[in-house]
């Protein structure tokens, strides 16, 4: 009985002591910087007034519906790609690779587009601070790629 209430006791203080580590480590870093959204970025570099900001939540609207429907086509065309490997059948490979790789031109005119359109909602004197963003969209939407783990 007492050497199963010493292990029992020394479980519940190494949990103790994991807990109190994590919460240290937790609180010592502090949390994660929070990187606002990029349509606040983007509203805030061009000085967007209200109207305007209105009009730009309109646009992303369309932009996200636009971009989610060739995501789901690619998908969709992917699965088929994939699936031919199952049945050993590689006679529509060229043609659904053409098809994901015309819908990813898609997705990139739908976004060429969508920042022409915010450009046409800028007024003349904040086509200087357009200037700039577009000079810094690589850096909005490059992101920072987390390194492979290697296999």
């Amino acid at each position: 009985m007492k050497k199963t209430t010493l292990l029992g006791t020394g479980i519940v203080l190494l949990l103790i002591i994991n807990a109190l580590t994590l919460g240290f480590i937790y609180f010592k870093a502090g949390r994660p910087p929070q990187h606002p959204e990029p349509k606040e970025v983007i509203s805030k570099m061009l000085h967007f007034d209200e109207g305007q900001r209105h009009q730009y939540e309109e646009q992303i609207v369309w932009h996200r519906t636009r971009i989610n429907q060739l995501d789901g086509r690619i998908r969709k065309a992917k699965e088929e790609l994939y699936a031919l490997l199952a049945e050993n059948n590689t006679s529509k490979k060229d043609s659904l690779i053409t098809v994901i790789s015309g819908l990813h031109k898609e997705i990139e005119e739908t976004h060429f587009k969508h920042f022409s359109d915010i450009k046409s909602i800028c007024r003349p004197e904040q086509q200087v601070y357009y200037k700039q963003l577009i000079i810094e969209l690589p850096r909005l939407f490059g992101g920072q790629k987390q390194p492979r783990a290697k296999e």
